[in-house]
């Protein structure tokens, strides 16, 4: 292998907004250009200007555009893979799905779930079938196979009938920056003058039936919040409709509407100042591969009230303030109770400290760098 390690990143997801797979190419990618210079970076992706928010040390030498395609599946098939073909690299590096291997690199795919095989009710069939067929190829043929959380590296082996050694975990990490960009007071008053917010509860993802939107805002109104001056703020866009959600806000009464917000994406300050801002953030998905908000809003000193399921099992340090979202008077007992009585300073400030230690990119982009040095280019 040549004294430089050559990598080629199938950028595309740089586009998709503010979810957790771009999260894990910027946190991992910045990492690895500022720790380990010795990886000569390339990005394939539909967007150049948008490539460059995430990695600004990245020069259109690096930049390789690709077309958009419908199906996606066209885009390895055809860009990709001609890229592949043309330029001499020693790793490229995919999410979920790769292309079939031709020629002489090491393939890495991260699959960071197959969550619609555990919970197949929140999926259609079609997207089951095709997913599984594509994902669990890319996987078990991947020269480096990863994952983002010990749950998904049991799933995936469990349901692709892989050894768990053969996966490595990556986990996703919490930008070290994040959470000191902006002091409490300013944050207080920019979410105050922007949106007129205040002593609000607080839900940062996109919506989806497993995201469990539903739950929250169920027993918000069933607490009767609103009439205690409570707003409820949902910050994420609409992945996939949730019908039983969006019946019961249409049913909404005006005064109930007035202290309901939903917001679509924020930049990242303000994404911080809504951290700092909120007097309880609460986290009620069903199922995750990972789950990188509520490690967020902890290292942004908010209170949090966290879901036990799935990937965040891993998240003990939220005790006790954690739930089983399937366990619905529990869910508002405890909701009650951290309203009623929040933790104390010197706890957020422990968990704060706590996320930063076990979750950091700098560690995940090691154990990557590790990866591929111990690889070396096998597979070509």
């Amino acid at each position: 292998m040549a004294e430089r390690i050559k990598i080629l990143v199938d950028a595309h997801f740089v586009t998709a907004g503010y979810q957790g797979t771009q999260t894990f190419l910027a946190g991992l990618y910045n990492a690895m250009h500022l720790h380990h210079p010795d990886a000569e970076l390339f990005f394939a992706t539909t967007d150049a200007e948008a490539l460059k928010e995430l990695f600004p040390f990245a020069d259109d030498r690096h930049i390789f555009i690709i077309r958009k395609r419908r199906p996606s599946i066209l885009r390895l098939k055809m860009d990709i893979s001609l890229l592949l073909k043309k330029h001499v690299f020693d790793f490229a590096h995919f999410q979920y799905a790769a292309p079939a291997q031709r020629g002489n690199y090491c393939t890495v795919v991260t699959t960071h779930d197959i969550l619609f095989n555990d919970f197949p009710g929140q999926f259609s069939r079609l997207y089951r079938h095709s997913r599984n067929l594509l994902f669990a190829r890319s996987i078990r043929r991947a020269c480096i196979k990863t994952t983002v959380s010990g749950y998904s590296k049991k799933r995936i082996c469990s349901h692709y009938g892989i050894r768990e050694e053969d996966i490595s975990v990556l986990p996703n990490a919490v930008a070290e920056n994040f959470g000191n960009n902006i002091e409490p007071e300013a944050a207080r008053q920019l979410i105050k003058d922007k949106y007129g917010l205040e002593n609000f509860i607080l839900y940062v993802s996109r919506i989806e039936p497993r995201k469990n939107h539903l739950l929250l805002l169920q027993k918000y109104l069933q607490l009767e919040l609103w009439k205690r001056q409570i707003p409820l703020v949902f910050v994420g866009k609409k992945s996939i409709t949730v019908p039983a959600f969006e019946k019961l806000l249409q049913s909404l009464t005006p005064m109930q509407r007035s202290h309901i917000h939903l917001l679509s994406e924020l930049d990242s300050i303000e994404l911080e100042a809504m951290y700092k801002s909120c007097r309880l953030f609460v986290y009620p998905s069903v199922a995750e591969g990972f789950g990188i908000p509520p490690l967020e809003a902890a290292v942004c000193g908010a209170p949090v009230l966290c879901s036990s399921a799935t990937a965040m099992e891993d998240f003990s340090f939220f005790q006790p303030y954690m739930f089983d979202p399937a366990d619905d008077a529990a869910f508002e007992i405890q909701l009650e109770n951290m309203l009623a009585r929040p933790p104390a300073k010197i706890f957020l400030e422990q968990t704060a400290v706590a996320v930063r230690t076990a979750y950091s990119w700098s560690h995940t982009a090691a154990v990557f760098y590790q990866l591929l040095k111990e690889k070396g280019g096998a597979g070509k």
